[in-house]
């Protein structure tokens, strides 16, 4: 049976509740944007400094219980059943998974974040100093690093166990807490309660992207056209993007988010690569050694870093915020790490999504961040005083102005924003559009208007939201209020998965 043509019906009270749920919260960042920013940073500010303990000891512990997952005798456990084949190439299930978990975020804070750094350092170091800048790389690489990308393969894994080798026919948060909460709670209103959070969650990880990616692309465009930078301006670029990610939803995952995923990573390694040899090959090996030596030689205090005597918010303001901003998405992301990885074992899927997804990243910040610092380092660009003054947008854009070719790497970075940015809301609409149906087999896909319905309510609700007011950023501080339920989600998760994998050892045993 052709997927596209397999009409999967809707569950019209996730649907419209989660719809109803999105316009009510969008409308009132618009109606008070002030107000609505006030309430979500009283609530982020409690959940990053009143659990910073747990949000560490947390991380920590996703990342060993991966490990130990993916290297014990379960991580031969093929899903989908034995013998069963890859949906998707290695490289093209690899690809799809790290576009849709990073968006286009790294791009930006690869540059930015090692300038706040180095402005202000942790561990207690002076602004500026060497240690400061010897440190700022390795705790950006420890924050985009295998931690980070493990909160994305425990979930992940636990939703691909329940999905392909448990066979239960639906892709919901609600379905894979049936035995823990009960089959009566989980199809009644508490299970529709938690599916229509789950997408309206969902939607909130598309507003990082709007926030942080369009005004970016925006000064890029400024600079090569010399053109106003504009909300009108911005609202095209929405406009185009959205055209780009409508006819990829439209597609379908093999033909839609595949392909767009496929482009990007072409294009990541070819803006990679030109900066890597145009900013001095040599010298970017010699720091990136240095600096995983290192984030090795840290590693257990960095997991650990609070600052408890020293009185700095380094930690929360980072560490913290960076692992409750991962784990907001793990609703999202299992969904979808789970639709696309029939055919791979559980040692495949732990270490392809911790490997593959930390090399991405940390070749983004060694490369581009390494260069920032090189000018920052040597006097040629202020990067931090344009940054602290003038905003990280036009920090990136100081950085590509000195590259040889500027204007054709900025064009590059131009395409490679659109394409990220459309892989990233491609990927959440459908999702959004596979918890929203009555249910889900490892070859169907939700009905194309299903998934065009979320993929045009993001979009209008973004540029309503980019254009009349403020609410973006209440949008974005919520998802950080989001990781710490994400956070309590997954460890429910994980202690199903070990109920599982012990059930199916006693079924083995003779």
């Amino acid at each position: 049976m052709d997927p596209q043509k397999n009409k999967i019906p809707i569950d019209k009270t996730i649907f419209f509740g989660a719809l109803l749920l999105m316009l009510l919260v969008s409308a009132a960042c618009l109606a008070f944007p002030e107000q609505a920013l006030s309430v979500s940073g009283v609530l982020r500010n409690f959940v990053i400094t009143k659990f910073d303990w747990f949000f560490l000891l947390f991380g920590l512990g996703v990342f060993i219980v991966c490990i130990v997952v993916g290297c014990s005798r379960y991580g031969r456990i093929r899903l989908g059943g034995e013998g069963e084949k890859p949906a998707y190439s290695f490289y093209s299930w690899l690809a799809m998974i790290f576009f849709s978990a990073i968006g286009s975020s790294a791009i930006l804070w690869s540059v930015c974040e090692p300038l706040n750094y180095i402005a202000s350092p942790p561990f207690g170091y002076e602004p500026y100093s060497l240690e400061a800048f010897n440190i700022a790389i390795p705790y950006g690489l420890f924050h985009w690093g295998p931690v980070a990308w493990s909160f994305y393969a425990l979930s992940g894994l636990v939703v691909s166990y329940y999905f392909l080798v448990l066979k239960r026919r639906n892709l919901k948060i609600s379905g894979v807490m049936t035995d823990l909460i009960g089959e009566k709670a989980a199809k009644g209103v508490p299970g529709k309660a938690i599916d229509i959070v789950t997408i309206f969650a969902t939607f909130c990880t598309f507003a990082p992207a709007l926030g942080l990616g369009v005004p970016l692309l925006s000064v890029l465009i400024c600079k090569i056209t010399g053109l106003p930078d504009t909300t009108e301006l911005q609202v095209a670029v929405l406009v185009v993007w959205m055209f780009i990610f409508s006819i990829s939803v439209y597609r379908g995952l093999d033909k839609g988010i595949k392909i767009l995923s496929d482009i990007n990573m072409y294009l990541l390694i070819g803006v990679i690569l030109f900066i890597f040899f145009a900013s001095g090959a040599r010298y970017i090996l010699a720091a990136s050694v240095e600096e995983f030596g290192t984030l090795l030689s840290n590693f257990l205090r960095m997991n650990s870093y609070s600052d408890v005597f020293g009185g700095g918010t380094f930690a929360q303001d980072w560490t913290v915020f960076y692992w409750s901003w991962w784990v907001a998405s793990v609703p999202f992301m299992a969904i979808f790490i789970a639709r696309v990885s029939k055919g791979r074992t559980v040692r495949e899927l732990v270490f392809g999504i911790m490997g593959a997804g930390s090399a991405g990243t940390m070749a983004i910040f060694c490369v581009l961040g390494n260069y920032a610092l090189k000018l920052q380092h040597s006097g040629m660009v202020d990067l931090a005083k344009i940054n602290a003054e003038q905003g990280s947008n036009y920090a990136v854009l100081a950085m590509l102005d000195q590259l040889p070719f500027k204007n054709v790497i900025i064009v590059g970075v131009i395409l490679l924003y659109f394409v990220f940015l459309a892989t990233c809301v491609d990927s959440c609409a459908f999702t959004m559009g596979c918890i929203a149906s009555k249910e889900m087999t490892d070859i169907s896909q939700p009905a194309r208007w299903n998934r065009l319905s979320w993929s045009i309510a993001i979009a209008i609700l973004g540029v309503a939201v980019l254009k009349l007011g403020g609410g973006i950023n209440a949008l974005q501080t919520f998802v950080i209020v989001v990781g710490l339920p994400s956070a309590l989600l997954t460890i429910a998760m994980t202690v199903l998965l070990f109920r599982w994998l012990k059930k199916r050892e006693t079924k083995e045993k003779p």
